[in-house]
């Protein structure tokens, strides 16, 4: 390594997987992609129930002025077609949500949170992705840290990249690659390691 900066080789030797868990992240980051296909898929849904269920979290969302209410809805009160509407409410706060919503992804282990969280430090100001570095060894959920890895890739943090090549070694080498979170007993693999190769690529611009 020179610098903070690895050789192509690495890259060579470490290639991204199609279709990972790390991918879809970062698509999910992009707001106007995300909303584009959710807007498709949501025409395709057969279960009137749920987009029922769709339509009156929407409602509430948009009702919602609470930055605690938005946070709680964050951790167990949407669908993922409500994500995106979501983030951008919180985004609209994040004097007032951002502090909440990392005080819980430091101990929170929901899928449903943790991708939500992801996608607004993701998104909002960089302040929040460097408190969020600043408490990583207090992060208690793998996929959250796996998460935050690429929070910092995506925020062009260049200085974490020794960190990162640390913390996609260290997944490897664990072989963190299931979860089993509070509400889905029967989680697939997720190759946590694809978090941190992942903001490798996009801070080297090779992604």
């Amino acid at each position: 390594m020179k610098g903070n900066r690895l050789p192509n080789k690495f890259f060579k030797e470490n290639p991204l997987l199609d279709n990972s868990a790390a991918m879809l992240m970062y698509w999910s980051v992009d707001g106007e992609f995300w909303s584009i296909l959710c807007r498709e898929l949501f025409d395709t849904l057969e279960d009137p129930e749920r987009k029922k269920k769709i339509e009156e979290t929407h409602d509430r969302i948009a009702r919602t002025e609470d930055p605690a209410e938005l946070v709680e809805i964050m951790r167990k009160g949407y669908d993922n077609f409500n994500q995106q509407q979501l983030c951008e409410k919180v985004l609209e706060k994040q004097e007032e949500t951002m502090p909440l919503v990392l005080k819980r992804f430091r101990t929170c282990s929901l899928d449903l949170f943790i991708e939500a969280a992801a996608v607004v430090l993701a998104r909002g100001d960089r302040k929040y992705a460097i408190q969020l570095r600043e408490m990583y060894q207090d992060i208690r959920c793998p996929y959250a840290r796996a998460c935050a890895c690429l929070i910092f890739g995506i925020q062009g943090m260049d200085g974490e990249i020794p960190f990162l090549v640390e913390e996609y070694e260290r997944f490897c080498e664990e072989g963190f690659e299931q979860s089993i979170s509070e509400d889905d007993e029967d989680d697939t693999s997720r190759d946590y390691e694809e978090f941190p190769l992942l903001a490798l690529y996009i801070l080297h611009g090779k992604w």
